[in-house]
């Protein structure tokens, strides 16, 4: 009886072992896209957090930014900016989720119509979405861009020459202004001291983008309440409303444009795969919390109707544009640059 009793404790420490290893077999593999001058390294809070409940997680870097030397003014295509990130794609036996900040969306974009095979779901951080035969640029607000470069935020370097067109960008200092508005001072000077440039081509590249390819994969979006770069109400709203079907909408309230810097524990918490495995796909278009709770009065509705807390988000997100404009009336001289000449009128040379 003792043997009996030994064999079926054995028996059952294996099955349990092996279910455990089979669990940690089947989390999928997140794979983490910086935005623009950015680089792998803005991840290491997300991914020491990732990896710390037990996931695989790859940053890379993009071609010519954090640690690749390729020269940013030699990169002439979206293709040639996300080769790093197909090859790796290419290279993965199994799918992975793809996320994507900020320009990071153009090329994770490009990345899910090149290789669906190869990804899950693919999650958008405040990031560009472009539609089909649609470039980053012209998914922003009109202004956007050429108010950054007149106010001297963007720097438009032309490394074939004066006459020639723009080959790549940079960023001032006073971007952290715009974009690190929440994030703490240490990781702020961190960021300054690692920012690059970027390649022109993917910002102004349309995209090919079909439905049968980047339209098979689920879409999820994340906004953050306090970014003052690709505000809610004024980009990420109609970004989303135009996009199609995104799946989920998440709010991250009081992270800024790096929201990995300033909110990295929701941020984290948003992106562990088992949430967005378990959200069903029958309640598309619902919002949560960061932690995963379906907001009070959450519903399967259309994305006019999306609702948080109770209230239509979008209404909120109005209300935070009639705020935003406030903002503008009576910040500083500081802020003043940030607001007023931010949406000026002059466009770059294109």
């Amino acid at each position: 009886m003792a043997r009996l009793r030994f064999t079926a404790l054995v028996f059952f420490t294996l099955v349990v072992t092996a279910k455990s290893l089979d669990y940690e077999e089947e989390k999928p593999e997140v794979v983490l896209v910086h935005g623009s001058c950015l680089g792998a390294w803005n991840w290491f809070k997300v991914q020491a957090a990732l990896e710390d409940k037990g996931y695989k997680v790859t940053a890379l870097d993009l071609l010519g930014m954090g640690r690749d030397r390729t020269p940013v003014d030699q990169i002439t295509s979206v293709a040639m900016f996300a080769k790093p990130l197909t090859d790796y794609l290419a290279s993965v036996p199994n799918k992975v989720i793809l996320v994507g900040h900020s320009l990071g969306g153009v090329s994770i974009s490009f990345a899910m119509e090149l290789l669906p095979q190869k990804v899950s779901k693919a999650v958008f951080v405040t990031a560009c979405m472009p539609r089909n035969n649609q470039s980053a640029l012209d998914t922003f607000p009109p202004d956007l861009f050429p108010g950054l470069v007149s106010s001297g935020v963007v720097i438009i370097n032309f490394g074939n020459g004066p006459n020639s067109l723009p080959t790549s960008f940079s960023v001032s200092s006073s971007i952290a202004e715009i974009i690190n508005n929440e994030s703490p001072k240490e990781l702020v000077d961190l960021e300054l001291s690692l920012l690059g440039s970027n390649p022109y081509a993917p910002l102004v590249e349309p995209l090919i983008l079909t439905k049968e390819k980047y339209g098979s994969i689920r879409r999820f979006y994340i906004v953050a309440g306090k970014d003052h770069l690709f505000f809610p109400d004024i980009y990420q709203k109609p970004l989303i409303e135009a996009s199609g079907p995104v799946e989920q909408v998440f709010y991250v309230k009081g992270g800024d444009h790096c929201v990995f810097f300033s909110k990295p524990k929701e941020l984290t918490e948003l992106l562990i795969p088992e949430l967005l495995v378990n959200i069903r796909r029958a309640d598309p278009y619902v919002v949560v919390t960061y932690d995963g709770r379906k907001a009070p009065g959450a519903k399967s509705v259309q994305t006019k109707a999306i609702v948080r807390n109770g209230t239509n988000i979008f209404t909120f997100l109005s209300e935070m544009e009639t705020r935003q404009q406030s903002i503008r009336k009576q910040d500083g001289p500081v802020k003043a640059v940030q607001h007023s000449k931010l949406f000026g009128t002059k466009h770059p040379r294109t």
